[in-house]
């Protein structure tokens, strides 16, 4: 794998490229930050956890109430769960992540989990 990496100072003007061992190990010992694009940025335990919402559900199933939270926490624009035989997506209610919008989303989940047949 090779791949460059645009380092940014804390204004955001690119300073220089560093291949990605690089910029990853400078975001594990704390001097950098990963920045999204819409300049949020996360230290190495963040971004780590973020990353673990790509993850096959090998059961068939959709999201879990782990992978909603998360989506919700980083307000993620989408998520994709990948089972046996569909590809699940779940992007944000109209209007954005909110408490209420993840209390009933939850609560949807929880009531259909199993029994969703629908595609889009």
């Amino acid at each position: 794998m090779s791949a460059d990496v645009l380092v940014l100072n804390r204004n955001f003007y690119a300073i220089h490229i560093a291949n990605w061992q690089r910029a990853l190990s400078l975001v594990y010992l704390d001097h950098a930050r990963v920045v999204d694009q819409e300049y949020r940025t996360y230290n190495f335990d963040d971004w780590r956890e973020l990353s673990q919402i790509l993850h096959n559900h090998p059961g068939g199933g959709s999201f879990s109430v782990a992978d909603i939270r998360l989506a919700y926490r980083y307000r993620l624009r989408e998520i994709r769960a990948i089972g046996e035989e569909y590809v699940y997506s779940l992007k944000p209610p109209t209007g954005g992540w909110t408490q209420a919008s993840l209390e009933r989303i939850l609560e949807a989940q929880v009531r259909l989990e199993g029994e969703v047949t629908w595609e889009i």
